[in-house]
Formats: structure tokens, sequence, C-alpha cells
């Protein structure tokens, strides 16, 4: 427990640093997660015996935060297409390589690169306001969500929410996951105001909601990769907390979320 405790405060150590910090701090913690990531997601298809060619993936997760920031978007979008056309070619011409393992290949790319991809938009914005007030938002919404469904399924819950991804999730800690959701939105509406945000209560809160609902989402369905795949978690690098992934899955799943919401509620633009 002591172990869980003192890595859990390290990741929110780095989680801070780069809030506060941006730029090339932010840019490396980013870049490091999602290689991680795509790692990690390596070693699922690999239980199933799958051999995933991921050279592509990796040169995405390599390069794209800083195409993103140096190229814009048509840099990104560049890079995203040659590292998947990559996997066609390979599949192409390499004999021994199956359809089947392309295909595993190219579900990297959706699941977690795509999303990562999402995630950039927010937090990497030249408005440092807005970047500031999404990243903590897109943290904060599904980590009280989480929790608040530990506690109040602890204590109130009976009902089953989903028994054949986690037994241990209630409908009262889906719940409570709403509400600390919500709470996130408003602890983000009192910590922008460090950052000049100028976000209405009201958005955050509504936020908040979603992304209480939306990380539930993610980490039912991080875990129907892992039953999947049978690993109780998808890496071993944080002792107690899993990989990469097993603390980004509620987050990732948040940041479509959140995009979509500020672009067409907000009236903020893709930068």
């Amino acid at each position: 427990m002591g172990k869980k405790i003192g890595v859990g405060l390290l990741l929110a150590g780095v989680f801070f640093a780069v809030l506060y910090f941006g730029g090339v701090v932010q840019g490396a913690a980013f870049t490091l997660f999602t290689l991680l990531s795509v790692y990690e997601m390596g070693t699922v298809y690999r239980e199933k015996a799958a051999s995933v060619f991921l050279w592509g993936a990796y040169a995405f997760a390599a390069l794209y935060y800083p195409a993103r920031v140096y190229l814009g978007a048509p840099g990104e979008a560049a890079l995203f297409f040659l590292a998947v056309f990559s996997v066609f070619c390979e599949r192409v011409f390499n004999k021994k390589r199956n359809t089947a393992d392309t295909v595993f290949s190219l579900a990297v790319f959706v699941y977690p690169l795509a999303l990562y991809a999402i995630l950039i938009e927010n937090v990497a914005n030249p408005d440092y306001a807005f970047s500031r007030t999404a990243m903590f938002l897109m943290f904060a919404g599904p980590l009280l969500g989480d929790t608040f469904a530990y506690f109040t399924g602890t204590f109130f819950g009976k009902k089953k929410l989903c028994p054949h991804l986690s037994p241990n999730k209630t409908v009262a800690g889906s719940l409570g996951g709403l509400l600390g959701g919500v709470l996130g939105g408003l602890a983000t509406y009192y910590v922008q105001m460090l950052f000049s945000g100028v976000f209405p209560l009201r958005h955050l809160l509504i936020l908040g909601l979603l992304m209480g609902a939306a990380g539930q989402v993610g980490d039912l369905f991080a875990s129907a990769v892992k039953r999947w795949a049978q690993l109780k978690d998808f890496g071993k690098l944080f002792p107690g907390h899993g990989g990469a992934l097993d603390r980004l899955d509620s987050v990732l799943m948040c940041a479509p979320i959140a995009y979509v919401y500020f672009s067409l509620i907000c009236g903020i633009r893709a930068w």
C-alpha cells in the first residue's frame, strides 16, 4: 500500500509539473506515455498470439506532438497517413504477415493513438488559459469520478453495473462517478483562475458530468480489452497502478468529449 501511495504521489507530481511548465516538459511527458501505450497494446495483441507490426505506430507516437506544434494539423495528418501507410506496405511486401495481424496493427491507430491526437488538440493549444483549463478538467473529471465511484460503490453498491467486464463496479458507484465528475468541473472553475481562465461555471459542470460518464466508459472498455487478453493490467511500470494505459484510459475517452464541446458549444476552434 505504501508503495502504491508513493507512486500515486509521484504521478500527481508529474501531472502538476506538466500542467505548470507545459511546453517541452508537456511534450516529453505525453510522448513518453504515448510510446508506452503503443508498447502495452502490442503486449495485449502478443498475448493473443498476434504478430503485430508497430514501427509505424511507434513513429507516430514519437513525432505526433512536435508535428502538431510545428507543422499544424496538415503535418500531423500527413504523419498519421504515412504511419498507417507503412502498415499497408508491410502487409503487401511481407509474405509472412497475415491479414489478421495487420488488422490488429491498424487497431492501435484507433486505440489509443487517435485519442492521444485529440487529447493534444486540447492540451497543446497556444491559448495558455484554455489549454491549462482543459488539461486540468480532463484529468480532474475522471479522477474524481473514479474516486467517488469507489467510495459510493463500497458503501452503497448492491446492483452490479457490468459484471461481465468488471465485477466490482456497481450502479451506485456509477452514479457516484457522475457526481465526482461534476465536482471535477467545479474544481476546474476555481483552478482556472490561476491561469486567467474565463469559462462559465455551467459549461464546466456540464463537461464534468459528461466526463464522469465518458471516463467510466473508458475504464470499462479498457477492462474489456484486458479481460480479452487475460491480463490484470496493461503494464507494470507503476507498481500498484499498472501501466500508462491503466492510468489514462479514462482521460483518453474524455478527450473527444472536451474537444467537441469546446469547439461546438464554446466556439473554440482547433488552433
